[in-house]
């Protein structure tokens, strides 16, 4: 089938994680045999002027476009209705442009509310049927601002189906909107499947983070945490990731003397990310609230044990065979959980780990329960006609 993705964005060397979730299941799908195009919604600063509009470029087969809107502060400017509708004439122009070249699409499936919101313009204006799936962590919450709750007033009672990524979020939407989600986790891309056959060239034992450096991933508590472990200098903390508070945490790191044993590494690309987890002994991020948690799945597909916190995704894949599950906000208890990791690694079978993870969280396999989900929808509007 033609299936058209419309997306956060694409990655890129620069912005290795605009889109990657919706880039990877769009390459999946296209495995399985599909047509799939995918436009990526992009929103930049008046001081990247030189590349608003469309751009187009094929990767791996794939036919990408990219447009690319001027951010400006609107909420502040002017009325959400007017917003709506500026936005909305955009995309409808850019659908025409990209059915002109590509044909009438069998089905359309957005990521996220806020690209949602204007793929069920697509859904109302030209009939065709249509998935969102939600992994939006400002949804996690109990209270939303007014315009999420806006958006999701005129997206979900559209959609032919609602895909959300954990049990947690699809609680939170039926909260929410009293809408009902069918659950698919987020899958992992194959490439963290593959087998590493060199062995690390170094000494010690190795912890590794990865996310962005805000608050609510939690790494001031691992920093915390990791200086109450009081390990010997042999074991270390590696936390890659970008963000606003990476001088706070660096200021945090050298005020513990730690500084040439926990080392904030900045963006780094997938490839790079999935050869710093294989030089790794254990993953562990001490997040505060997460839809999915794909991260941890990803290391866990490398073989490391995780230690995650129940925060709206890892309590549902985590278990005694593949790590440790500790309270948000609990030093002591990650302290712990670090101390113990470090002296059990040998507990844990990372092959064994590794193979439970493809089973569950393969492209194959998540990809083929989206595509039933699509298989359903074509059916039941073939049986209605």
């Amino acid at each position: 089938m033609k299936i058209l993705i419309i997306a956060r964005g694409y990655p890129t060397p620069n912005h290795p994680l605009f889109g990657c979730f919706e880039a990877t299941q769009a390459h999946a799908l296209q495995k399985l045999g599909h047509e799939v195009i995918y436009i990526g919604l992009n929103f930049y600063s008046a001081k990247n002027w030189d590349i608003i509009g469309t751009n187009h470029r094929i990767v791996d087969g794939i036919n990408i476009y990219e447009h690319y809107f001027l951010a400006v502060p609107y909420r502040r400017l002017m009325p959400e209705v007017i917003i709506h509708h500026v936005l909305k004439k955009e995309i409808i122009k850019l659908y025409k442009k990209v059915e002109k070249l590509h044909g009438k699409p069998d089905i359309i499936h957005s990521h996220y509310l806020n690209i949602s919101v204007l793929a069920s313009v697509l859904k109302k204006k030209f009939n065709i049927p249509w998935v969102c799936t939600e992994h939006w962590s400002i949804i996690n919450n109990d209270i939303l601002p007014e315009y999420v709750k806006n958006y999701g007033k005129l997206t979900y009672p559209y959609a032919d189906a609602i895909i959300t990524v954990s049990n947690s979020l699809a609680l939170r939407l039926f909260q929410h909107w009293k809408v009902r989600s069918t659950v698919i986790y987020n899958m992992v891309s194959d490439a963290f499947f593959v087998k590493n056959t060199d062995t690390p060239n170094r000494l010690g034992f190795r912890f590794i983070s990865v996310g962005n450096l805000i608050h609510r991933k939690g790494h001031d508590i691992l920093i915390d945490a990791f200086k109450k472990a009081d390990f010997d200098t042999n074991v270390s903390l590696t936390i890659v990731g970008g963000g606003n508070q990476r001088s706070r945490l660096q200021n945090m790191i050298d005020s513990a003397g730690l500084t040439a044993r926990i080392t904030l590494m900045g963006l780094k690309s997938q490839q790079e990310i999935q050869n710093l987890i294989s030089e790794s002994d254990v993953f562990v991020l001490a997040s505060r609230k997460e839809t999915f948690g794909v991260v941890y799945i990803e290391a866990m597909a490398k073989g490391l044990p995780v230690i995650a916190t129940p925060c709206g995704g890892p309590e549902e894949f985590v278990n005694h065979e593949n790590g440790l599950l500790v309270p948000c906000n609990r030093v002591n208890e990650l302290a712990d959980a670090l101390k113990y990791m470090h002296k059990n690694i040998n507990e844990y079978n990372k092959d064994k780990i590794r193979e439970s993870t493809l089973k569950k969280f393969s492209e194959t396999s998540i990809a083929q329960k989206i595509e039933e989900v699509y298989l359903n929808i074509l059916k039941k509007r073939h049986d209605t006609l």
